[in-house]
């Protein structure tokens, strides 16, 4: 399962062995086993244990980020390292 969060001012964190996302309506849980990639965009926030978590269980994370609304990049963190992609 890719987990894709994108909805305004949702976070993703971990608690115990799963993922927790929370925005103001709702929370859910999903086990880190179920997980193959996760990607964050912009308006949404994810805690750098959830990074950890992630890279510690193989799981690659995707961020998507405008820096000054002119240069769109993507920062991947992934098992070889952290990269930063112009789009």
């Amino acid at each position: 399962m890719q987990l894709i969060i994108n909805s305004y001012g949702s976070y993703l964190h971990k608690q115990g062995n799963c993922f927790l996302i929370e925005n103001k309506d709702r929370k859910f849980e999903v086990s880190v086993k179920k997980v193959e990639s996760i990607m964050i965009t912009t308006s949404a926030a994810i805690s750098t244990d959830a990074i950890k978590f992630a890279m510690d269980n193989n799981i690659d994370v995707v961020g998507w980020f405008t820096f000054f609304h002119y240069f769109p990049f993507s920062l991947h963190y992934t098992r070889n390292g952290y990269q930063l992609r112009r789009n």
